[in-house]
């Protein structure tokens, strides 16, 4: 026996790896990253011990029996590595015993050659001893066989370490240290090995297996979430939607519990499988995956209940071969049902709505129609409470049309000018001797139809609550600030028709009054519509746009909600203020580019 600096460290080597393969055993838990790791350190153990006591023989046959001994270690370390790193990139499924032992193989043949190269020289095709310094050496030429061995072990070490780099470019709460340990321990011994064959490096490489086995057994036992992730595996479990991720030659490599059950797969391995077996049951959805087309309400079968998918995709990098592809599957169906329920109860609303307005304003004509029959013979003061009954009545029936009509979003604008659209608008309505001012042309984009709609019920708004009893018009007048300001004279016959008085009358009385006036403008991204009215308690400004609110006895409560749904329809958003006045202001925003 002879003892050598080798001899010490391969034994030193052995010792250590030794150790760490008993502590990890000893530890409660027993998962495949620990176990593979245990393997990993008995194999290295094995190898560098046959290492040691071969550089301690000073005799050819003991030296061989050492060396053949090597080979059980040689055999099971890159195995256990790739096992390591398909272990900690969540792979664990694809470690069956058939494919642990077709892996292992070629390398059990290679030990087998070893212990038999007597007889075939595979393996060694010489062997002998020299003397070096005192010391007594084993050398060797190497044949077929080891080379072979070789190549392949050094395929299955990179297969081991893409994993491990894979898993550890997935693990952002790795700290940095545990990052650099993961990454450059299967390096070191590799490297090692590459420079002693070359010539390049006197001490045997087997040695340096020895920090990788300690440098893993530290990531293991200080990375929480090294089993792997099961925090990620958690939420990817918890998700809603179903994920599907394929590699890029077409395999299954993982999936959650919600595509399963989208997919009817059950507890089905489906997992390593080609993508084609996993959704033979599903054409239209694995056409998708094929072409990697998002796909609306895709329509697949399983257990008997067809769903509604809709498929998107995203791809990863893998850094062992192409892209891996997620799939992420949202289940429409209840949407679709819901979207369905939707339109019906919309259309019946509509139909409601229609014979409602339809059976309502028949006998409301005829109820006007007599009332005015009744005042060619009769004038009677109850007939004028009466006749405001039936405009209140008219009022009610085109709110509730507007209501059960206008709520479906714009498809379509075009540019409309503000103050255009707003004389029509104060036009239509009963305006009772207001004013109208328009602060500035603008032109938005905008459905005109509606933003009449809109400027109609916020005028009848200012008029029926913005004016108390003894705030009322001088007249119904245009007035535009604009630098081409017209000004419109007020139509007072008419006004005075409306509330049942002469035109003169009506006259004398309005130039007693203080007018009320509303005013149109534009702001920085949208508009307004003010008055100079009675305003809106700061408590009730958010309730005003509810349906059937109303601070007065008059009105249907609905006005200021199809105001709001109006809003809605093109995307704004309204806010009820105070006017400079003290009034009522209504601010528009989110309504685009406004032109000057």
């Amino acid at each position: 026996m002879q003892f050598t600096p080798e001899v010490a460290a391969s034994a030193g080597t052995a010792l250590l790896t030794a150790g760490t393969a008993a502590y990890l055993y000893r530890r409660r838990q027993r998962s495949l990253p620990i176990l593979s790791l245990v393997a990993f350190n008995v194999a290295v153990a094995v190898w560098t011990g046959g290492n040691a006591l071969q550089a301690a023989a000073t005799v050819l046959s003991a030296k061989l029996f050492w060396v053949n001994v090597q080979y059980v270690g040689i055999s099971v370390l890159p195995v256990s590595i790739v096992a390591f790193g398909l272990s900690l990139s969540g792979n664990e499924d694809q470690l069956s015993r058939r494919r642990v032992a077709l892996l292992a193989a070629p390398l059990v043949a290679v030990t087998l050659l070893s212990w038999t190269n007597g007889y075939h020289g595979l393996v060694r095709s010489s062997v002998g001893l020299v003397t070096v310094g005192g010391t007594v050496m084993l050398e060797r030429e190497f044949g077929a066989a080891f080379w072979a061995a070789w190549l392949y072990s050094a395929a299955l070490n990179v297969v081991g370490t893409a994993l491990v780099i894979r898993a550890v470019a997935y693990a952002d709460q790795v700290v940095e240290r545990r990052v650099l340990t993961l990454l450059l321990a299967p390096l070191v011994p590799w490297t090692a090995q590459f420079l002693y064959l070359a010539g390049m490096l006197p001490v045997e490489p087997e040695v340096f297996f020895g920090v990788t086995g300690v440098a893993f057994a530290y990531a293991v036992l200080t990375w929480q979430s090294v089993d792997p992730t099961p925090a990620r595996d958690a939420v990817f479990e918890l998700l809603d939607e179903g994920v599907v991720v394929v590699s890029g030659d077409g395999h299954v490599v993982d999936l959650n519990g919600a595509a399963r059950d989208l997919l009817g797969l059950g507890e089905a391995s489906v997992v390593g499988e080609p993508v084609e077996a996993a959704l033979a049951a599903h054409p239209d959805l694995l056409d998708a995956v094929r072409t990697g087309e998002p796909r609306e309400d895709l329509v697949v079968e399983a257990d008997g209940i067809g769903r509604r998918l809709d498929v998107q995709f995203t791809s990863f990098d893998n850094l062992v071969g192409p892209p891996d592809r997620i799939t992420v599957l949202v289940d429409l169906t209840d949407v679709r049902e819901q979207e369905r329920t939707l339109e019906r109860q919309n259309e019946r609303l509509e139909s409601f709505a229609s014979i409602v307005s339809h059976d309502l304003r028949n006998p409301l004509s005829v109820a006007v129609g007599h009332t005015e029959l009744a005042r060619e013979t009769c004038d009677s003061e109850h007939l004028a409470a009466v006749e405001r009954a039936h405009k209140r009545m008219e009022v009610l029936i085109e709110d509730i049309l507007t209501m059960a009509r206008e709520g479906d979003a714009v498809d379509e604008v075009e540019p409309v000018p503000l103050a255009a659209t707003a004389e029509l608008a104060w036009q239509a309505v009963a305006t009772d001797g207001a004013g109208l001012r328009v602060d500035a042309d603008a032109v938005i984009s905008t459905d005109r139809s509606r933003l009449q709609q809109l400027f109609e019920n916020l005028f009848r708004n200012s008029v029926e609550h913005g004016s108390t009893g003894n705030r009322r018009g001088s007249g119904d007048r245009v007035v535009h600030d604009s630098p081409d300001a017209q000004v419109g004279t007020a139509n007072a016959e008419a006004a005075g028709t409306r509330s049942g008085t002469s035109s003169g009358e009506e006259a004398s009385a309005e130039a007693e009054r203080e007018h009320l006036t509303v005013s149109v403008g534009p702001t920085a991204d949208g508009f307004y519509v003010a008055d100079d009215g009675e305003g809106i308690p700061e408590a009730d400004r958010e309730r005003v746009f509810e349906p059937g609110y109303s601070t007065g006895g008059g009105g249907t409560g609905l006005g200021l909600s199809i105001v709001a749904e109006l809003a809605e329809a093109h995307g704004w958003t309204v806010d009820a203020t105070e006017s400079a006045e003290g009034g009522a202001r209504f601010e528009f925003s989110a309504v685009g580019h406004v032109e000057d």
